[in-house]
Order: C-alpha cells, then structure tokens, then sequence
C-alpha cells in the first residue's frame, strides 16, 4: 500500500476456520474480491479502508488494493475523499464520543516462522490463486506451525499485536501502524504509528457494524467515504507522517496477500534488521484477493 494511495490493501473475506486451543487463529479460506479501495490514481479517489485488513466472517465484502490515503491526494490509488457517499446505501456509525484506544506492537520475533513456514501459510491460506483449503486445514492443525502461527495472528483482546490481528467479526487488519513504531522506536500514544492505527479504528468504528458483514464492496466502500469525509477526517490529517519514504517496508505493497506475507515476514521472520521488508511478500501471492 502506497502512502497516498487509500488505506485499504489489505482487507479481504473469507472465513475464519478454528481458533484452536494452542492459541493460535487457524485462518484461511479467502473469498473475497479484488477491488481497490481508492481509485486508481484520481485526485482525492475513494478511501481505502483500515489499511491491510481482512473479514473472514463469510461476508461477501471485501478489499482489495490501496495505500494509506491522505486527504487530496492524487497519486498512487487513489486518496481520499467523500467521494460517492452513500452511493450503496450504507451509512457510517455515528461514533458521538468515540476515542481510538492505542495498541502497541508486539515485540518482533523474528525467526519464529521459517521462510518456508510464511510461503505455504500465504500459498495455501491466503494468496487466493493458490488457495488449497484442506490442505491450509492441514497446515494449521500441525503442531510444528503452532509458534509460527501465534506470531502472526494476534486477537484484538491482546495488549499488543503482531502482524495480524482479528477481531470479533473476523475482520483481518495487518498491522502497519505497529510496523512504523518499529521502524521509529516509537510505540508511544503521540507516534506516527498511533496516528495510523487512530485513522484506520476509526474507519472500523464507523462502518464495520453497518456496511462489513454481508455487505458489498461498494457498501464499505461507500461507507468510508462518508466518514473519511467526516468524522474520521481529523484522523486522516494527522497521518500525514506514514508519506515518509522510510516506511516503505511498512506500506509499499499491493494487495493484501502481499501485505500478509511482507508484515508477516518482518515481525515473524527474516525481521525488521533484514532489510528487505518489502522483499518479504512472496511472489506466491501472486493474484490480488479474489473470490
């Protein structure tokens, strides 16, 4: 997801398998379309949503490409913009008082997963030209995975998260938020990394309830539109500072199977001091997120 482009490369649907007793979110069976949440390059095109997320809920919504998207701008995917609001008939939560909690990252573990071990999660569990369901089952199930596995997915309930996290209805959020305090050190509430993640909870506050489960793209689409335009408008203003070249590792991806794999990769993997972050997303995750 490029910075200026609109937050939403990373979210798909799908459905949420097990939540197995090892602690460790068994997730896979991608369904969801390829749809870009900002329109290809226009001046201010339509927001993408919360950057690098996913809904496996069996949700027929999805996200497909996008980047951080900051109000007016006019390259990458598209920025963000009130757009069409309202266009599918989906409105924002109104959020009245609402305040974005901060989550920290969880401490990079790199090494946890195996180059091999990232490969077959994102070839069989998400990539969806090469989803393989049984054998994703398969993959999840096999102790040998359980460490890997637990590093990658992180439940919202957590104090802190890994490269993944999900939430109640299934939604997938890749965290690129925790990857910039990483990258600066800074895992405060006043970081860049916390302007991010403000932006995209506040998105998720005001369109998962309404316009996520069983919704179409345009729906969400539509939905955070309005409350980019609104409500989360403040938010999206002061993430200006994810633009910063140094986060590209963070950020510079295309499709959610790629955000999967490169954030996965670095704090699970090969790890931030690799230097090749962006690497990190396979070429296994050919194909954007497809039904």
């Amino acid at each position: 997801m490029g910075i200026g482009d609109g937050l939403g490369a990373g979210r798909v649907s799908g459905i949420v398998l097990t939540l197995v007793a090892a602690g460790y979110l068994a997730c896979g069976g991608n369904s969801a379309t390829d749809r870009s949440l900002a329109n290809a390059g226009a001046s201010g095109g339509s927001t993408g949503g919360a950057a690098g997320s996913a809904s496996f809920a069996g949700s027929v919504n999805a996200s497909g490409v996008g980047g951080l998207g900051v109000a007016g701008a006019s390259s990458g995917a598209g920025g963000m913009s009130g757009g069409a609001a309202g266009a599918a008939g989906c409105a924002p939560t109104p959020l009245a008082d609402w305040k974005p909690t901060w989550v920290p990252p969880a401490t990079p573990t790199p090494g946890a997963c195996s180059a091999d071990q990232l490969a077959t999660e994102l070839q069989l569990c998400v990539a969806p030209a090469t989803l393989d369901q049984a054998a994703c089952d398969a993959f999840k199930l096999d102790r040998k995975n359980t460490a890997c596995l637990s590093c990658i997915f992180t439940p919202t309930s957590d104090s802190s998260y890994g490269p993944v996290s999900v939430d109640a209805n299934d939604f997938w959020q890749t965290n690129i938020s925790g990857c910039i305090a990483v990258i600066d050190g800074d895992a405060t509430a006043t970081g860049c990394g916390a302007k991010v993640q403000a932006y995209e909870d506040c998105l998720r506050a005001a369109c998962e309830a309404n316009c996520w489960v069983g919704q179409t793209d345009a729906a969400w689409t539509g939905c955070e539109d309005q409350a980019s335009a609104g409500e989360c408008h403040s938010y999206q203003t002061d993430m200006v500072c994810a633009k910063a070249p140094k986060y590209a590792d963070c950020n510079a991806y295309v499709a959610f199977p790629d955000y999967f794999n490169g954030l996965s990769n670095l704090f699970c993997g090969a790890g931030f001091d690799a230097g090749d972050g962006e690497g990190g997303a396979s070429s296994t995750a050919a194909g954007a997120p497809g039904e």
